[in-house]
């Protein structure tokens, strides 16, 4: 079985900026999301939280899981 190819990153550099870029954006709608869990009543606005706060968490990984694909790259330059 033929191994997947590489993805081809033309410019490594931009591409990380870009990740640390929507982490701290992500960190930012998980914290509001957080802060507006302690103060929602119970019901649909608490659920409404979590579910944002438990998916800037997922979307969190996967920039991590990208960068880590980029490092190596950069690396080899």
């Amino acid at each position: 079985m033929a191994s997947p190819s590489p993805i081809d990153v033309p410019d490594p550099d931009k591409l990380s900026s870009l990740g640390h870029d929507l982490n701290n954006l992500l960190t930012v709608i998980g914290g509001y999301a957080v802060l507006l869990a302690e103060i929602a009543p119970p019901g649909e606005p608490l659920i409404y939280a979590a579910e944002i706060e438990k998916t800037s968490r997922d979307a969190a990984l996967i920039v991590r899981e990208m960068m880590a694909t980029i490092r190596p790259r950069r690396e080899e330059s």
